[in-house]
């Protein structure tokens, strides 16, 4: 349930979100949102889904976060945030038609592996995974396996497999690149800026 705890404190204990990619993280709480209206609209047991919710509260904390850190949340990403509230709040009042709400549940598998690629294209262009958590990669890529595990097991559904295999796939790149890159690139960069100005 905590699997974004820790990319939460690397964010606050550096006070940087150097390195990490935003729409990685907006897209997840897009998919988040569009899950959870999913699950309540659909009158399915807490148990099923309530991990989810705590992932999407922590998300929107990242997000949050990353926007401070990065320069302040200004009327834009206000608006953007208001306008995410309102969606989500007519989602889960059951003013959103089933059949959208169905539409966007499965475009939702789409936007979780998308998620993932512009944080795979930044490390690999930066040499650098900046302060992305190695801990949080490592469960999401533990939580992918095993969804690949009881999908095969359980779920007869092809569409769900190669969601799950993508998933595992990417999360796994990016926990290799956090492995090998480290956050040497950002710290060199900032190095380098620091020099300049004391020149």
């Amino acid at each position: 349930m905590g699997v974004k705890i820790p990319q939460i404190r690397s964010i606050l204990s550096s006070r940087s979100a150097a390195g990490i990619s935003l729409s990685m993280f907006i897209l997840e709480l897009v998919g988040y949102s569009i899950n959870l209206g999913y699950n309540v609209i659909r009158g399915n047991s807490f148990s099923t889904w309530g991990e989810n919710l705590f992932l999407l509260a922590q998300t929107a904390v990242i997000v949050a976060l990353m926007l401070h850190y990065s320069g302040g949340i200004g009327v834009v990403a206000m608006s953007l945030g208001a306008l995410w509230v309102a969606s989500l709040g007519a989602m889960l009042s059951g003013q959103v038609p089933m059949e959208i709400v169905l539409l966007l549940q499965t475009a939702s598998v789409g936007i979780f592996v998308m998620s993932k690629v512009p944080q795979v294209i930044t490390n690999f262009k930066n040499r650098s995974t900046g302060k992305l958590a190695l801990i949080t990669f490592l469960l999401n890529t533990m939580g992918a396996a095993a969804r690949v595990f009881t999908t095969l097991q359980e779920v007869p559904d092809n569409i769900i497999l190669i969601s799950a295999s993508l998933g595992l796939l990417l999360n796994l790149i990016i926990t290799v690149q956090v492995l090998v890159y480290g956050d040497r690139g950002v710290a060199k960069a900032a190095a380098t800026e620091a020099t300049k100005k004391t020149n």
